[in-house]
């Protein structure tokens, strides 16, 4: 499946949506911010960096970043566990163009916690679906749940203050039946939009939303969300 060009709005229903709440950027989940942004390290030269922080001035985490078949034996995307360049890698992931999916790799600050988890987009259609086991204050014990990344104008995206379109992620109650989850405004647990300015150092920002906000589910989902929707924004950007 081939992204539209990066410059392209895509067409989508408007949202119901509600207005988002005010986020003040400090820490309320386990492992992040509650917002966050991509912000440009290095340039277009090839070692493609990026740092994860609420605020450019404090990164929080490195973020490295491989350009096609010029590193194709690298991931896409790793994520750092801190801003070190040299610290341990805690997520990973690589598309497989095949199928428009993605591989992503989870660690526990450098010990694998799982065998791949698929990202994968839905046929025909601009939707890219997980599940992961949530092993949050807020979850059974090995309770495996359903996400879907979908393509959104809504308030909640509009309300990054960056472009008018962007993803947002909906939990799915039960991840084996896809048409059940928890609505638009309720399900939707994290949003992400790009930086409308070519010029800006600020390439993405990120925003985590309801239970997303409360660490209920989990350190592993709380990184889950936040690479597979590098992932997306990495595709985006290369295609």
């Amino acid at each position: 499946m081939a992204c539209p060009s990066p410059d392209s709005p895509p067409t989508y229903e408007p949202s119901n949506e509600d207005s988002p709440p005010a986020y003040d950027g400090e820490a309320i989940g386990t492992i992040f911010p509650a917002q966050l942004a991509i912000y440009r390290k290095t340039g277009l030269l090839r070692p493609v960096t990026a740092v994860l922080a609420a605020h450019e001035s404090t990164p929080l985490h490195h973020i490295s970043l491989g350009v096609g078949l010029l590193d194709a034996g690298l991931p896409d995307v790793a994520l750092h566990a801190n801003a070190n360049e040299g610290s341990s890698i805690i997520a990973r992931s690589k598309l497989d163009s095949s199928d428009d999916s993605h591989s992503v790799q989870l660690t526990d600050f450098g010990s694998p916690i799982s065998e791949d988890i698929k990202l994968r987009s839905r046929s025909s259609s601009r939707k890219y679906v997980f599940t992961i086991d949530c092993e949050g204050p807020g979850m059974k014990a090995n309770s495996t749940q359903g996400f879907e990344w979908r393509p959104s104008r809504g308030q909640d995206v509009r309300g990054l203050g960056l472009r008018d379109y962007g993803w947002k992620l909906v939990w799915l109650e039960d991840p084996t039946n896809n048409l059940v989850d928890h609505g638009t405004s309720l399900g939707v647990v994290a949003v992400w939009s790009r930086c409308s300015s070519a010029n800006s150092k600020k390439m993405m920002g990120f925003r985590f939303l309801g239970k997303g906000s409360t660490g209920d589910f989990g350190k592993h989902w709380e990184v889950m969300a936040v690479v597979t929707a590098l992932a997306i924004w990495h595709t985006e950007i290369t295609d």
